[in-house]
C-alpha cells in the first residue's frame, strides 16, 4: 500500500511517485523487427537497459519514489534466502502466467485431438507453471506465447510450433492509463501490439492497493495516456491517432476528473511521428509550455472547450479554436519548436516540478547516427530515415537551438543549467518514445 495520495492536479506539481517498467525479454524480441514492433528504427537491447537505468537513477536522485512494475510483479514470490515461497503473490503470478500461455490444438483431416488428450495437455501445462521459477513466470507474461500442437507419427507423437505476441512497448508506461486529479483511469490501447498491456497494469495496481476510478472496456472507445496533460484549473486531452472520439466522450461523461475546463485537441493529421499530444505539446512549468510550431495555427489541429457541470460531467462550450488562441486565453508563455527538434524528441520531456524537467540530450545522438551510418555503409545501403538523415553538424545545430529555447523559457542563467537536465535516450528514442512516454506519474503535489 502506498502512503502517497494518488492523483495529479498539474504536470508542474512536484512528482512524488512514478511507475516505470524496465525493458525485459519482450523488448529483446521486439528488436528483431523494429517497425513491426511499433519502433522507429533499429536499437540495441543492452543500450536500452543502460539508458533506462540511468533515467531511473536520475528520478531517484530527485527524491522521487520509482516503482518498477517488474519488482511489483515479483514481490512476495521469494523468501529472504531467495527461494520461491508458496504465497498468495506467487499463486497470483502463476495464474496470470497460466492465462498468458495458450495452447492451440491443430486438427488436420482425421488427425484430431480427443478431449482426453486436450485435458492431459492442459494439466501438464498447469504442472509446468507450478514448477517454474518466478522470473520464468514473468517471462511468460511478457512474451505471451502460443504453442501450436500437432500430431505426428514419431517420437512423442506430438510436435510444437511456437508463436509469441510480446508486449514490446510495455516500457512506455504513460500510455496504458491516465492519472487525473481524482486518481487513475485505466484506458484502452489503440494498437493491436499493445492491447494486452492494460491487463498487466491492472494486476500491478491491484497488488499495490490502487483502485482505478474507472476502467475502460472495449465499448468505451480508445484512451491512451500520452494524450493527457493536466494543468491545474484545466487539462488538455488529445484526440487523434491513438485516443479516439468515443474514448474522449467516455472520459468526459464518467466523472473521472474535476478540472473546471478540459481542452480537447483534435488532431486531424494522425501521423505516427506525432501519435500523442505529448509528442508535439508539453508543459514545463506553470503557464509555460513547449509546442511544435506547425501546430499553433494549424487548420487540422482544432480545439474544443468543455466546461465542468454541476453533476460532474462536461459540456462543450466552444469549438474549433486554434492552439494559439487557447494558449493566449490561458496566459501561457511558450516556445515554438521546429520540426527537427520534435522529430529528435525534444518535446517529450518529463516535468518533475516547477521549472525542473528531464529531457532528451539531442547532441548525444551524433554517436548513434555515426554508429548506424557505419553499419549501413558496411552493408551497402541506407535506411535514409530517422536519425540517419541528419549530419552530425545538423544534429548539433538542432541541439544548441533546443537548449537556447528552453533556457529562454524557464529563465535559466546559462545553457549549462539546461544541459544538466538532459539525458541520453538514443536507443530508447529508437523505440518511438522519450522520458514523458516512459513514466506514469501517479502522485504529484
Amino acid at each position: 500500500m502506498l502512503e502517497e495520495k494518488i492523483g495529479c492536479n498539474a504536470e508542474y506539481d512536484r512528482a512524488r511517485v512514478v511507475l516505470v517498467h524496465t525493458p525485459n525479454v519482450e523488448l529483446a524480441i521486439g528488436t528483431e523487427c523494429a517497425k513491426g514492433s511499433l519502433f522507429e528504427g533499429p536499437l540495441n537491447f543492452r543500450e536500452v537497459k543502460k539508458e533506462h537505468d540511468r533515467f531511473k537513477s536520475k528520478l531517484r536522485n530527485k527524491g522521487i519514489k520509482v516503482i518498477d512494475i517488474t519488482d511489483v510483479l515479483l514481490d512476495g514470490t521469494r523468501d529472504q534466502n531467495g527461494n520461491p515461497v508458496d504465497s498468495p503473490s506467487l499463486d497470483a503470478l502463476r495464474e496470470f502466467a497460466n492465462q498468458s500461455l495458450k495452447y492451440d490444438y491443430k486438427t488436420d483431416g482425421n488427425n484430431k485431438f480427443s478431449q482426453d488428450e486436450i485435458d492431459r495437455f492442459e494439466a501438464a501445462k498447469r504442472i509446468s507453471i507450478q514448477m517454474a521459477e518466478p522470473e520464468q513466470l514473468l517471462d511468460i507474461i511478457l512474451r505471451r506465447p502460443l504453442k501450436i500442437i500437432e500430431k505426428v507419427d514419431i517420437n512423442t507423437n506430438y510436435v510444437t510450433k511456437n508463436m509469441e505476441s510480446p508486449l514490446y512497448n510495455l516500457m512506455f508506461m504513460r500510455d496504458q492509463m491516465i492519472t487525473t486529479d481524482k486518481g487513475i483511469v485505466l484506458g484502452s490501447m489503440n494498437s493491436e501490439q499493445r492491447r494486452l498491456e492494460t491487463e498487466i497494469v491492472k494486476f500491478v495496481l491491484d497488488k499495490i492497493g490502487i483502485k482505478p476510478v474507472y476502467v475502460f472496456s472495449e465499448q468505451d472507445g480508445k484512451l491512451e495516456g500520452g494524450d493527457f496533460i493536466p494543468a491545474g484549473d484545466h487539462a488538455f486531452l488529445g484526440q487523434g491517432l491513438r485516443t479516439n472520439s468515443k474514448g474522449v466522450q467516455t472520459l468526459l461523461a464518467k466523472r473521472t476528473m474535476s478540472f473546471p475546463t478540459v481542452y480537447i485537441v483534435k488532431d486531424g493529421h494522425k501521423e505516427q511521428d506525432e501519435m500523442h499530444l505529448d509528442t508535439y505539446f508539453n508543459i514545463v512549468s506553470r503557464k509555460k509550455a513547449v509546442i511544435l510550431k506547425t501546430r499553433l495555427d494549424d487548420p487540422k489541429t482544432r480545439i474544443d472547450v468543455y466546461t465542468l457541470q454541476h453533476d460532474g460531467t462536461y459540456e462543450r462550450t466552444s469549438e474549433n479554436l486554434s492552439f494559439r488562441q487557447v494558449l493566449s486565453k490561458e496566459g501561457y508563455s511558450f516556445v515554438e519548436f521546429d520540426t527537427d527538434i520534435q522529430r529528435l524528441y525534444g518535446v517529450n520531456l518529463l516535468t518533475v516540478e516547477e521549472g525542473d524537467f528531464i529531457g532528451v540530450h539531442i547532441g548525444n545522438k551524433v554517436n548513434l547516427r555515426n554508429q548506424l551510418n557505419k553499419i549501413q555503409q558496411r552493408l551497402g545501403f541506407s535506411l535514409d530515415d530517422g536519425i540517419s538523415k541528419y549530419t552530425p553538424k545538423e544534429i548539433m545545430i538542432v541541439h544548441r537551438d533546443y537548449v537556447a529555447r528552453l533556457q529562454e523559457l524557464i529563465g535559466a542563467d546559462s545553457p549549462s543549467i539546461i544541459e544538466e537536465k538532459l539525458l541520453c535516450f538514443n536507443h530508447l528514442n529508437q523505440a518511438y518514445g522519450g522520458p514523458h512516454c516512459l513514466t506514469q506519474v501517479i502522485s504529484r503535489g
